[in-house]
């Protein structure tokens, strides 16, 4: 019996119209499936859509025949083949909707490119040194066989020492705990510091998604520090309470940085969503203490970072509270902070990011690096707009980063396109980074040795005490050569009497 043989047999078939309606069902579903990458209900929908795009592609392919022999057949119930053709059309829309974050990515990869040389210049990757300890990508592209096969988890594993459950703060009888991911090989490392997301309320340095980019992180050569903190509303009654653990832990993690390989003067921060938040709000209130229980309890340096990482951020919780159209996230929101915007505006300003922004600040604050998904539907993209505009109104450095198909969550899929070039491009950025803080260094440096020449040579040591001479102007070298000649005059003659009396 030969494929036409057997459409035909299921067309005369009695149960035809269930077997219509069945098809036109799970093509329904799937095309709500895919409306649902519009919504907060499809957080990685656009990363994850080549797996899922051969449902729809294997239904086009069954129902397309069966729905042409049935415009042919005259006996067919008129309702089948009309079913027939809006299930079909439903599974090419879905289809194509898939494949468009696919489809786009080189052309996403070229904005995406376009940025990082707008914000860091064109020859930004010039600048980056070769010798450095990290690892980069050099070309940016997304790799299909790469979506296949995933991350190289065993890989990663072996190449890592992984240590769990660091206390890091004590608050009555319970301690907040960090894990930590350091690279087997031998040197100094910049740290990362990796705040995981959750809506204040939810998430936990053990949580898989979150675990796995700490790994890969730590394969590319930083020491990465994965912390808890308190959440609402079960051990955080505020926002204020995380700020505080977040700022404790990058106390604690410069202090025991180095036992790790890391390096405490080059630390970063990276946070997601709410970590985001938290990352940020720390990062821009780092030079003073932000509450009164914290006079005395840090110095500027315990604060100090190198650079900010915050992918799809709520920079401004006014604007945030408004954009949710439903009651839900906002009542959340509400009982989070204190208040409503209309109660607690002052709270409000207090723990949001962007209200830092200003000239008296701006000398504090690190280069920023941000992601975010322009279909996310939990966190408007214009919070991390509004927030790179104002950066770069002050001359910060700044890295914003746009995904057209993207929603919130979207790097969660570390092999799906939109991640794939996010964490390739940041890579990048945090290695220009670490270049760009070599250099200031050598200069200043170099500046220093220019004001303030340390003479080594033995012709230059204090005849008596053979202690280097420290010259800062040329009115002080004239002065150290006078003294110099003095000095070595006087030590000659006296070494020539206590031979003479020999």
């Amino acid at each position: 019996m030969n494929l036409n043989q057997i459409i035909e047999e299921i067309l005369r078939s009695s149960q035809l119209t269930y077997l219509v309606l069945v098809f036109f069902a799970v093509s329904l579903f799937l095309y709500l499936l895919f409306l649902t990458s519009f919504s907060i209900l499809g957080l990685w929908l656009s990363e994850a859509g080549l797996w899922l795009a051969w449902i729809p592609l294997t239904l086009i392919a069954i129902g397309f025949p069966f729905t042409i022999k049935m415009h042919f057949l005259t006996q067919i119930n008129p309702i089948n083949p009309f079913f027939m053709s809006i299930g079909i059309v439903a599974n090419i829309i879905t289809f194509m909707g898939l494949m468009i974050p696919f489809l786009q990515i080189s052309m996403t990869n070229e904005k995406l490119k376009k940025a990082m040389e707008k914000d860091l210049g064109d020859d930004y990757l010039e600048i980056i040194e070769k010798n450095l300890i990290v690892r980069f990508t050099q070309e940016v592209k997304f790799k299909l066989i790469r979506y296949f096969l995933g991350a190289k988890a065993r890989f990663i594993r072996k190449t890592l020492n992984i240590y769990k459950e660091i206390p890091y703060k004590r608050i009555g009888d319970m301690d907040l705990k960090l894990n930590a991911y350091a690279p087997r090989r031998v040197g100094s490392f910049p740290i990362i510091i990796f705040i995981h997301g959750g809506a204040w309320m939810l998430g936990s340095k053990d949580r898989g998604r979150d675990e796995n980019v700490c790994k890969m992180l730590a394969n590319h050569g930083y020491v990465v520090f994965n912390i808890d903190y308190r959440l609402f509303p079960r051990k955080a009654n505020t926002i204020a309470e995380m700020l505080s653990d977040v700022r404790a832990a990058i106390k604690f993690v410069k202090q025991i940085g180095p036992g790790f390989g890391g390096d405490p003067k080059t630390v970063f921060l990276f946070g997601r969503s709410a970590g985001a938040h938290l990352s940020l709000l720390s990062a821009f209130t780092q030079q003073g203490p932000f509450f009164k229980e914290e006079l005395g309890q840090y110095k500027q340096e315990d604060l100090e970072v190198s650079g900010v990482i915050a992918f799809y951020p709520p920079t401004n919780l006014e604007a945030l509270y408004n954009f949710y159209k439903i009651l839900a996230p906002k009542i959340a929101m509400a009982k989070i902070i204190g208040g409503k915007p209309e109660d607690k505006k002052e709270l409000y300003q207090l723990f949001s990011p962007v209200s830092y922004l200003t000239e008296q600040n701006a000398k504090f604050i690190p280069p920023v690096f941000i992601a975010t998904g322009l279909k996310d539907k939990l966190v408007a993209p214009t919070q991390s707009k509004e927030l790179y505009e104002k950066l770069q109104r002050l001359n910060i450095t700044t890295v914003l980063l746009e995904f057209p198909n993207a929603n919130h969550g979207f790097d969660t899929i570390q092999a799906g396109p939109n991640s794939q070039l996010a964490y390739k491009y940041l890579l990048q950025f945090l290695a220009w980074v670490l270049s760009k803080e070599k250099e200031s260094k050598q200069l200043e440096n170099a500046e220093t040795y220019q004001q303030t020449r340390i003479v080594l040579t033995r012709s230059e040591r204090h005849p008596t005490t053979r202690k280097p001479f420290f010259v800062s102007t040329e009115e002080d070298e004239a002065k150290t050569n006078r003294l110099f000649t003095e000095e070595s005059m006087k030590y000659r003659a006296e070494k020539r009497v206590e031979i003479s009396e020999r």
